[in-house]
């Protein structure tokens, strides 16, 4: 068996010999390695190199950019920051700094949109997450779908960077709160927004102390919701407050300052005292010149605030002028869709019809609606910026006398709001009124009601059935089925009229402290059932009748509690008309009472 194995081990070649090939191997083996490291060593030092020549590049491409944001050539500028991205297609920074000048600046919110989710997606797919960066991207995203008015998706977003980010980074904790309290404001849930604000101020105050510049931007947010609620006092004391760290901070020829004095005369503009609004944005205006470039937006801003207060003061020369000023300077600054250009078309159109000049009102107008459309398009909750400005370009065009295109633009306002309003509110009701009475203008009466039927629910529900604005509707359906009975005598308005009569009352309502109805013991609502020659359901309209009667003796009967009265007016009554809607027993047992009483008092 011994002889066997060493016959076998022979088999395999000389012992001496295999030693000498695996040495060779050995050696071979270090030489490749030591060849691999050099290779190695030269692969990191080219990587090294690259990476170095990338970030030059880069941040040459920045530069370029600089410069041109600087001459106001927002597509150079944008070009280099897009050549930025595609040197490196998944650096975060690169793609958000993009993104962010595409929708400040350009107006292109769905593209922006875009380019942040991609960078979301790399933020969470990266081999270490970074939480920081995770929750910047969710922030990002969050803030654009703010701009593009989707406020639901906007808060999902922001709340899904609240649950990313680490509990101890309280910076990005403060600018979350924030934001979140930024699209509650454009929600005008007003509470909510203020509790987050807070939030955020509590933060800010505890990590950088009380008087830094991001508690001066708490406080002026807050001054916002503030002058929102119509809280003018308030809103001044933490716009007031917000200047009063940026003073100290800055000096008194600082932007930041002239934007807070900007925002303190706004609140004077909310509350009409316009000369006092003037008093803070020259100054305010000032300080912007002198601190910013003369092509700044915020420059443009301060124009535009000092148009607005001339135009509320009747000097439309002026306001046109600062107005003229704000769009040279915007329109050098934004993309031409830009809704802030859009915006400011709009006021200059506003400001031409004032002074009579139609055609340039309607230019300016169509200038308008063609930004806010390429802007958002018609489907967009933002496109209710493009509805409005149909419904006033409708206005101008009925100005003109132009009412077969004045009728379009009006439809076409009508048809957005339906499209992009989930839930009834004052922009869809606005919409159905404008048509509305246009129709009712042009002795359209079968269209006029149709339409005003169409807004009761819609009222009901912006209003309240309670509401002036439902009372209002209510009697444009009286006044449109009167007018169309009118206009045809035909049996079946006749009967249209009386149908909506029967779930339906004229009200009566004193009106005045010393007024001759309080005078002679009336109080509160009635029922009016008659005025002289005129009852209740009688298809004339009772407006009309008591004009007629002014000046004249009258006699009127109402109906309170189920009490009928009678009261004698030598000249003015001291009542207010109106509309309600009530329950048909009701309206006929109110009948069955008036003829009971007038058979007794042989009316």
């Amino acid at each position: 068996k011994l002889t066997e194995a060493d016959s076998l081990l022979n088999t395999k070649g000389d012992i001496n010999s295999r030693a000498d090939a695996l040495r060779q191997h050995q050696e071979a083996n270090a030489q490749a390695e030591q060849e691999l490291k050099k290779k190695q060593k030269k692969l990191e030092k080219s990587k090294a190199m690259t990476q170095k020549e990338l970030e030059d590049l880069a941040q040459d491409c920045y530069s370029k950019f600089e410069i041109f944001k600087m001459q106001h050539n927002n597509d150079s500028a944008v070009f280099y920051l897009k050549f930025r991205t595609e040197l490196d297609t998944t650096n975060i920074k690169f793609l958000l700094d993009y993104s962010s000048f595409l929708s400040d600046y350009m107006g292109y919110f769905d593209v922006a949109k875009n380019i942040n989710l991609k960078a979301l997606n790399i933020s969470l797919n990266q081999k270490v997450p970074d939480k920081s960066i995770i929750a910047e991207c969710y922030r990002s995203v969050g803030l654009l779908f703010n701009e593009l008015g989707d406020y639901g998706h906007a808060k999902e977003y922001l709340f899904h960077g609240m649950e990313v980010v680490d509990s101890t980074d309280a910076g990005n904790l403060s600018h979350l709160y924030n934001d979140i309290g930024v699209v509650y404001d454009n929600e005008r849930q007003f509470e909510r927004a203020l509790y987050y604000h807070n939030k955020s101020l509590d933060i800010r105050k505890r990590l950088f102390g009380h008087k830094s510049e991001t508690v001066a931007v708490s406080y002026s947010n807050i001054g916002y919701i503030y002058s929102e609620l119509r809280s003018f006092d308030n809103a001044l004391e933490f716009y007031r407050k917000a200047l009063e760290i940026q003073q100290e901070l800055f000096g008194r020829n600082h932007e930041d300052v002239g934007m807070t004095l900007m925002n303190i005369g706004g609140v004077y503009w909310l509350r009409e005292d316009y000369e006092q609004a003037l008093k803070y944005f020259v100054p305010g205006q000032e300080i912007l010149e002198n601190c910013l470039s003369p092509t700044h937006p915020k420059i443009a801003l301060g124009y535009n605030n000092i148009a607005s207060v001339y135009t509320n003061l009747q000097d439309f020369e002026k306001g046109l002028e600062y107005s003229k000023k704000a769009l040279n300077i915007i329109e050098k600054n934004l993309s031409w869709n830009h809704p802030q250009v859009a915006t400011i078309y709009g006021n200059i159109s506003g400001l031409y019809e004032k002074m009579g000049q139609i055609d340039n009102s309607i230019e300016y107008l169509k200038q308008a609606i063609c930004r806010f459309n390429d802007a958002f398009g018609e489907d967009s909750p933002n496109s209710i910026h493009v509805a409005v400005h149909y419904a006033a370009l409708g206005r101008v065009y009925k100005k003109a006398g132009k009412f077969d295109l004045a009728e379009n633009a009006f439809l076409k306002c009508l048809e957005i709001e339906k499209k992009i309003i989930k839930e009834p509110n004052v922009y869809l009701y606005n919409g159905y009124r404008h048509i509305a009475e246009f129709y009712f203008e042009q002795g359209m009466f079968k269209k006029a009601i149709e339409l005003y039927q169409e807004m009761v629910d819609v009222t009901i529900s912006v209003y309240g059935e309670a509401s002036e604005e439902i009372m209002n509707n209510y009697g444009s359906i009286y006044f449109s089925l009167i007018a169309e009975y009118q206009q045809t005598k035909s049996k079946k308005d006749l009967e249209s009229f009386l149908s909506f009569m029967r779930q339906h009352a004229i009200t009566a309502t004193v009106i005045g402290d010393s007024s001759p109805a309080r005078i002679q013991g009336m109080d509160g609502e009635y029922y009016l059932l008659a005025i002289e020659n005129w009852e209740m359901r009688q298809p004339v309209s009772v407006i009309d009748y008591v004009k007629s009667l002014a000046g004249k003796p009258k006699t009127i009967v109402v109906m309170k509690d189920e009490v009928i009265s009678q009261y004698n007016f030598e000249n003015s009554m001291g009542l207010r008309t109106g509309f309600i809607c009530i329950d048909e027993k009701d309206a006929s047992k109110m009948i069955m009472k008036y003829n009971q009483w007038k058979k007794k008092n042989k009316m």
